[in-house]
C-alpha cells in the first residue's frame, strides 16, 4: 500500500513536545513517537530558552525526520511553548508529551481507533509514573474503559487521580481548542486550567461532548524532583501555594455547578493537607517567609473542608483524616489565641472608608497580615460606593475579626466617632481606607506599650504615590516626649505631624473625646492636641520605625484646603482657633500655635500675590482674613526655633508686602 494514501485515509495527530534543558532525554522522547504503529503524526518540538544540548538534539531529530517540526523560542515557560505548538498544529487530534515523558508503544493506534469508532472528542489514557532508570513507582489505571460526561470529566480534572488536570494523558479534537491557550500566568495548573476552558467552551456553544476513558497505559510521567510540581512552597504567589492561586483563578474564572464547586474544594483541600500537617503535627515551617502561606492555607483548609463530606471520590479514611486535621487547626489556633489575649493588649484598629473600593482589601489586609493575633478591625461604612460596600462586605466574610458599621452620614470625624464608640481594645489605631500599615507594627508598638508602660506611641510614615514611589518620615532614633514637645511639634513637626494615623492611644484617653464633625479639615489636630490637654502626666514614645503608608490622594479634602473654608476663614485656622479656645497654652505652645498659623496662610498668600490663583471675588473674605492672621503671627516666626535664617527672611518681605503693596 502506498504510505501516503494511508496517511490520507487516517485521521491526523500533532504531538506537541516542549523542549528546555532535558538535552539527550529529549531524543528517548522523540524516538517514543516516531516509532509509533501509526503514518499520520507530525511532531512539533517547542524548543524554549533551551540548553544548547537540547537544540542540538531537537536539530539533529528533525533532520533525520521528516514529520519532526523544531520551533525555536526565548521566551521561557512550558505554556508558552504549548502554546507555539498550538498555533503551528495542522492535525485532526492534538496531544502532549513532554520531553522528559515518552509515549507507550501502539497508544496512537489505540486512541485513533477510539475517536473514528466511539466517534468521540477526547479521549483520556493510564498511565505510569517512573523514576530515573525508568522503573515503574505507580500505575494509574481506572480498570475499565468508561464514558466521562463534562462534568464527570472537569471533576476528575479536579480529584480523580486516574484522570488528573494533565495534558499528556489526553488527546483532545482540535476543532474543540480552537483559540483556547494556556495561561502563562499560571505556576503550576496550566494543564488543569486548559482542560478545563475546553469543556467549559463547549457548553457556551451547547455541544455535547464525548469524552471516553481508555484503559490502557499510554504515557511513562518521569518525576522529576526538580520540577515546578515538585517544589510546591518554591511557587508560591501573593502569599498562597501556587496550587491555591491557579485554582482560585479557576473558580473565579469558570461558572461551576455545585458538585464541580464541591471537586474545587477538595482539591484545594488535598493541596494544603500536607503543608498544614508538618506545620501543626511536626512543628515545620514556622520562618517567617511561610507565615502568608500557612495563614491562606489554613483558611482554605477550614473553608472547603465541609466539601470533603460531600464528596462522593473521598473514602472514608480520607474523610476522617480532614476531620482529625480540620479539629487540630481549630484548637491550636484557639490556644495561641487565647494565649496571646492572655499576654498582650488588644488593639482596635478604626477604618473610616467612603469611595475607597478595591482599596479598602489593601488597607484591610495590611492590618489582618500583622503578626499579632489580639486585634479587631472596625470599618465604618460612611455614605459609601457600592464598590467599598462590597469590599467591607467581602472582608468580613474572610476574616472574623471585623466589624462592619453602615452609617448615612458623611465625614471622616463621623466615621470614626462611630469606630471609638464601638472599640472594646486597650489601644486605639486608626488607618484611612486608602492607606495601610507596614508589617510587624502592631507586634513593635505593643512591645512599647507593654515595656514603656506608654500612653500614646508614634511611628515613622511615609508619603506613598500612585506609581508607588515613596518619601519616609522618620526622627532617626527613638525619643520620648513630654506633653509639651508633643504639642508644639504635632503642630510644627512632620516627622510627629497633627495626622491620627500614624499614633496609638491607650483607650482610657479618648474615653470622652471625639472628632469634631464641625471641622472640614484639621480635625486630626484638634483631636491629638485634646487628648494631651485633658490628660496629665502622659508617657509619649516615638518610635523610629517606619509603620504606616500614607497614600497621596490629591482628590483629598486636606489638598484643597482653601475650598473648604467657613465663614471667610480658611478651614486650617477653624481647628486652631477651637483649640485656642479652649484649652489653656504655654509660651511654648503659643508660639508653635503662631507658626502654624503663618504656615497654613503662606501657601495661599503667595499663590494670590503672583497671580497664580485665589484672586477670584470668592475668595476675597478668605485671603483678605488669611493676610490679617499672616501679619498678627508672624513675629512667632521670629521667636521660634523652627525656621531657618534664609526662611525668616523671605516671611519678613512677604510680611512687608502684604502690609504695604496688597490690594
Amino acid at each position: 500500500m502506498n504510505m501516503n494514501e494511508n496517511k490520507e485515509e487516517k485521521i491526523k495527530f500533532s504531538i506537541i513536545v516542549p523542549a528546555h534543558s532535558e538535552n539527550e532525554i529529549l531524543r528517548r522522547c522523540l524516538n517514543s513517537l516516531v516509532s509509533q504503529d501509526y503514518e499520520n503524526i507530525e511532531i512539533l518540538v517547542v524548543v524554549n530558552a533551551a540548553t544548547q544540548g537540547t537544540k542540538d538534539v531537537a536539530f539533529k531529530a528533525s533532520k533525520e525526520y521528516s514529520n519532526i517540526k523544531v520551533f525555536y523560542t526565548d521566551e521561557p515557560g512550558l505554556s508558552n511553548a504549548r502554546n507555539i505548538g498550538l498555533d503551528n498544529a495542522k492535525g485532526d487530534i492534538i496531544g502532549f508529551c513532554d520531553a522528559d515523558d515518552w509515549y507507550q508503544p501502539g497508544i496512537v493506534k489505540n486512541v485513533a481507533d477510539v475517536f473514528e469508532n466511539e466517534h468521540c472528542d477526547i479521549a483520556i489514557c493510564g498511565f505510569n509514573t517512573v523514576g530515573d532508570k525508568g522503573e515503574i513507582i505507580e500505575t494509574r489505571l481506572a480498570g475499565q474503559d468508561f464514558i466521562l460526561s463534562d462534568e464527570e470529566y472537569l471533576i476528575g480534572i479536579l480529584t480523580n487521580f486516574n484522570i488528573m488536570g494533565f495534558a499528556w494523558n489526553k488527546f483532545i479534537s482540535s476543532r474543540l481548542i480552537k483559540d483556547i491557550r494556556f495561561n502563562k500566568k499560571l505556576k503550576l495548573m496550566e494543564d488543569a486550567e486548559f482542560n478545563i476552558h475546553v469543556i467549559k467552551n463547549s457548553e457556551i456553544f451547547n455541544n455535547d461532548l464525548k469524552i471516553n476513558y481508555i484503559n490502557t497505559i499510554g504515557n511513562a510521567y518521569y518525576q522529576n524532583p526538580n520540577s515546578a510540581t515538585h517544589n510546591v512552597l518554591d511557587h508560591s504567589d501573593h502569599g498562597k501555594l501556587g496550587y491555591i492561586a491557579d485554582l482560585d483563578t479557576i473558580e473565579n474564572e469558570f461558572t461551576l455547578s455545585e458538585k464541580e464547586k464541591d471537586a474545587l474544594n477538595v482539591a484545594k483541600i488535598r493541596d494544603t493537607f500536607g503543608i498544614l500537617v508538618l506545620y501543626y503535627k511536626y512543628g515545620m515551617l514556622h520562618e517567617p517567609q511561610f507565615k502568608d502561606i500557612i495563614d491562606n492555607s489554613r483558611q482554605n483548609f477550614l473553608k472547603s473542608a465541609h466539601s470533603m463530606y460531600a464528596f462522593s471520590g473521598a473514602d472514608d479514611d480520607e474523610k476522617q483524616s480532614t476531620f482529625i486535621l480540620a479539629n487540630a487547626i481549630i484548637e491550636a489556633e484557639a490556644e495561641k489565641k487565647n494565649k496571646g489575649k492572655d499576654d498582650k493588649p488588644k488593639f482596635s484598629i478604626i477604618v473610616p472608608a467612603h469611595n475607597e473600593d478595591e482599596m479598602l482589601l489593601q488597607s484591610i489586609n495590611s492590618i489582618e497580615n500583622q503578626d499579632y493575633e489580639n486585634l479587631e478591625i472596625i470599618v465604618v461604612v460612611n455614605a459609601a460606593t457600592q464598590g467599598t460596600k462590597d469590599a467591607a462586605k467581602k472582608a468580613s466574610e474572610e476574616f472574623h475579626n471585623i466589624k462592619i458599621f453602615n452609617i448615612d452620614e458623611p465625614g471622616v470625624s463621623n466615621a470614626r466617632n462611630t469606630g471609638l464608640e464601638n472599640a472594646t481594645g486597650d489601644i486605639i489605631g486608626f488607618c484611612d481606607a486608602d492607606d495601610w500599615y507596614e508589617p510587624g507594627i502592631i507586634n513593635k508598638v505593643s512591645q512599647v506599650f507593654q515595656n514603656e508602660k506608654s500612653d500614646i506611641v508614634i511611628c515613622g510614615y511615609s508619603f506613598a504615590g500612585a506609581e508607588g514611589e515613596k518619601k519616609d518620615m522618620q526622627e532617626g532614633q527613638d525619643i520620648e516626649l513630654s506633653e509639651e514637645d508633643y504639642f508644639t511639634r504635632v503642630l510644627t513637626d512632620n516627622n510627629i505631624a497633627g495626622v491620627v494615623w500614624n499614633k496609638f492611644f491607650n483607650s482610657n484617653l479618648v474615653e470622652n473625646i471625639m472628632f469634631d464633625d464641625k471641622l472640614k479639615v484639621g480635625e486630626d489636630i484638634e483631636f491629638c492636641l485634646h487628648i494631651v490637654k485633658n490628660n496629665k502626666k502622659l508617657k509619649i514614645n516615638y518610635i523610629n520605625q517606619i509603620g504606616y503608608a500614607y497614600y497621596q490622594n490629591p482628590n483629598s479634602i486636606s489638598h484643597n484646603m482653601l475650598e473648604n473654608s467657613e465663614h471667610g476663614r480658611l478651614g486650617g485656622l477653624i481647628s486652631l482657633d477651637t483649640i485656642e479656645n479652649e484649652c489653656e497654652l504655654s509660651e511654648k505652645e503659643k508660639i508653635a500655635m503662631g507658626v502654624v498659623r503663618v504656615r497654613v496662610t503662606l501657601g495661599p498668600l503667595l499663590k494670590c500675590l503672583n497671580n497664580e490663583m485665589y484672586n477670584e471675588q470668592k475668595y476675597k473674605a478668605v485671603i483678605e482674613n488669611a493676610r490679617e492672621e499672616f501679619l498678627k503671627n508672624a513675629k512667632y516666626v521670629y521667636m521660634s526655633g523652627y525656621f531657618s535664617d534664609d526662611e525668616k527672611m523671605n516671611i519678613f518681605i512677604l510680611a512687608n508686602k502684604l502690609s504695604t503693596e496688597w490690594k
